[in-house]
């Protein structure tokens, strides 16, 4: 019998409900709920110290399959609702700032353009300047994904210059720059 366990931390609370051909489950987080259908060919039920049990009532090759991919979209879940993620943002160059707008969760971003970018900040996600320069931001949320795709919209809007590494670029990443021309 295909069987997987899973260990679900004490802040994080799984609800199943069952239907006559889903079984609804709920995850919930900090500020992070999430709801995953899965067909009824699965079982899915509590044991002793917050252990969740996942089985196939089919047993064929497509069936593990199917209960792979379950135990790792489940497994991502609980781990995604139980942490928050964040990236944090530099900008190099003269005049490059971030500046944020609460009212309209707007960042607008000053990167050497002849115009001010504007992106909307999405709701489940905080963006917060970290010092007075307004050269660091930090993005944070519960969804890696949402948070890693802003993360790379707003690197987007000016990738580093690989001369002089003008730029916004993660705080944790290391840029190789190229040499200048060689004067004779």
């Amino acid at each position: 019998m295909n069987t997987k366990i899973f260990t679900v931390p004490r802040s994080v609370q799984v609800v199943i409900l069952h239907n006559k051909k889903y079984h609804n489950i709920y995850i919930k987080g900090f500020a992070f709920v999430c709801k995953l259908c899965i067909p009824n060919s699965f079982r899915f039920y509590f044991q002793h110290d917050n252990k969740l049990v996942v089985q196939s009532t089919i047993y064929n090759s497509k069936s593990k399959t199917f209960l792979l991919l379950y135990q790792q979209l489940i497994r991502k879940l609980i781990f995604q609702s139980s942490l928050k993620t964040k990236r944090i943002l530099n900008i190099m160059g003269v005049g490059y700032k971030f500046y944020l707008i609460s009212k309209k969760r707007y960042l607008v971003v000053a990167g050497g353009f002849s115009h001010l970018k504007n992106l909307v900040i999405p709701r489940l996600l905080n963006v917060v300047i970290l010092n007075d320069k307004h050269n660091c931001i930090k993005v944070s949320g519960t969804d890696q994904n949402l948070v890693s795709q802003f993360a790379y919209n707003i690197k987007k809007l000016k990738i580093p210059d690989s001369y002089k590494g003008k730029g916004i670029k993660l705080h944790s990443e290391t840029l190789l720059l190229k040499e200048g021309k060689k004067q004779k």
